[in-house]
Order: C-alpha cells, then structure tokens, then sequence
C-alpha cells in the first residue's frame, strides 16, 4: 500500500460536481443526487489509481452491460481495495461536525466515462499511479451530450448494489488519506469546484520517502478542516510534485464541459423562468384579446 494520489494530475484539470444532491444536467431539478466526484479535463488526459488495489470489472461503451451495474458508466475500471484508513477527526469539507465513521475495511472505486478502451484487466493488481485510461464522455448512448470529465465513485459494496444508498462521498477517502478538497464552494447540498491537494506533511506527503505505505500513519489520523482549508500552520503541495510520473495531458480539439459545469445559474432560474414567461405571454394576450 502506497502513498495516495487524486486520479488525474490537478494541475491541468479541476473538480466539477461533488457529491450530494444538486442541479441536474438540464437545471431544472434540484434535487437530483450525485453519488461521486467529477473531475474536468481534456479528452485523452490521463487516469491513473488513486490508490491500490485489484481490478474486479470491466465496463465496456460498446455494449449495455445488465446484471453488473455498469450501463451509463462508459468504459470503466472498478477497483476492490481491502485495508483500512482512519477516520478524520474534523468536518469534511461543508460540513458542521466530523464524520461519524471513516471508510469500511473493504471498499470498491470506479473510474467512468472513458475514451477508449481500459488500459488494465480484471484480475489484474494495480498500485497508485498505474494508467487505467484516458479521459472520455462515453456513457452507453445513456447521456446525449455530456462533456468530457472523470466520474470518480466509491462504494461499500460491490458493483450491482445501490447508487443512492452503497457510495460513500469520495471526499472520506481522500481525507482519510491526507488529501483534502480544497477551494470548492457549497451548490444546493453539493461541494462543487475546487482542486484536491495533499496536506504538507500528511499521511500522502511523501516527498524523500518520509512515508512509503500506508500502514506507516495509521495512528495519527489527518483530516480536513472546517472550511475544506489547511489549518493555521498547514500547506498544501501539489499532487504533481508527489507524483511527477503523472503521464503527460494531450488536449483534443472542441472540448466542452458539461453543461451543468458551463454556467453559474441555477435550475430554478430556466424552468421558473420559462413558466413566467409563458404566463406573462398568456396574461398579455387576454389583456390585448380585452380591449
């Protein structure tokens, strides 16, 4: 077990949606729930683990795969990891108070909406830092139009099992592992935006080998603080400087971010919007029809 990283190189990408309810893609619902991380990058940027583990699924854009769970994922990577981390002891970011329990002892990631084929095998051991593909918005037809982004998820139980009640905010297991989400801001019940970045001398800090595993900070236990800040007396180094073998970002041609990451207004402004508008159209033509 080895030092984490955050799954593409945040110096040429950013977090887009975090988890929790929030604007859907057609702003006009509020409350439509989003079970992990969005990372926005370029087609073709680089994924790599995030942390180690052995690769159990395979999802495949050209087929709708039924019983495992993986239609609308794209080309995706499930990961099964099997050790355990702390629990922080301060509030994640936009929350009043720490989390009442940390990450099980087994938990599974996915990487999803991949351009292109995985780079790894099931079965296969992976150890943080292995390329697992290239940024993409492949979906299984699911998703007409959707911009090219990762969509980083974590469960507590294995892939089927439920959206909305098996995945756990990915924003525990980057804190539990000193890596916190920092500059982001509160969207209806979401932390939205922001870079993730490793806590200066954090259980992932692990310039000059200062710490090579895991198991090496299991009894100091790190976590963010109240506003997704480091504290008095705490930095931040870039994830890149950890891990300078990041494989180089290529940037394709006609990107376009997500819809729901293209503007700052809110779902409730268009359908809201569009209802007045009509009325108002409606009212005007019985007060013209009246005189």
């Amino acid at each position: 077990m080895y030092c984490a990283i955050p799954p593409v190189d945040m110096s040429a990408a950013r977090v887009g949606r975090g988890n929790g309810n929030g604007w859907n893609r057609q702003r006009t619902v509020r409350d439509q729930y989003h079970a992990g991380l969005d990372f926005v990058a370029g087609t073709g940027s680089p994924i790599v683990a995030s942390v180690p583990g052995r690769v159990v699924l395979i999802g495949s854009d050209a087929s709708r795969p039924g019983r495992d769970g993986l239609n609308g994922y794209g080309n995706c990577v499930v990961i099964e990891h099997r050790f355990q981390l702390p629990t922080p002891t301060s509030p994640l970011p936009g929350a009043s108070r720490p989390p009442a329990q940390g990450m099980p002892p087994v938990f599974w990631t996915l990487y999803a909406h991949m351009q292109g084929a995985p780079l790894v095998r099931v079965g296969q051991q992976v150890t943080v830092g292995t390329p697992l593909g290239y940024v993409g918005n492949t979906t299984n037809g699911q998703f007409s139009g959707m911009g090219a982004h990762l969509h980083f998820e974590v469960r507590k139980a294995p892939y089927p099992s439920s959206y909305d009640n098996d995945t756990i905010d990915p924003a525990l297991l980057f804190a539990s592992l000193g890596i916190d989400h920092v500059g982001s801001h509160q969207d209806a019940e979401r932390r939205t935006g922001g870079l993730l970045q490793v806590r200066a001398g954090g259980p992932s800090d692990c310039r000059a080998g200062a710490r090579t595993e895991l198991a090496g900070y299991l009894a100091t236990v790190y976590g963010p603080s109240t506003s997704g800040q480091a504290g008095p007396g705490e930095q931040y180094i870039s994830p890149a400087v950890l891990a300078p073998n990041y494989p180089g970002v290529t940037r394709a041609g006609g990107d376009v971010e997500p819809p729901e990451y293209a503007s700052k207004g809110k779902g409730s402004g268009s359908g809201v919007g569009l209802l007045l508008g009509v009325l108002g159209i409606a009212g005007l033509a019985l007060w013209a029809g009246s005189r």
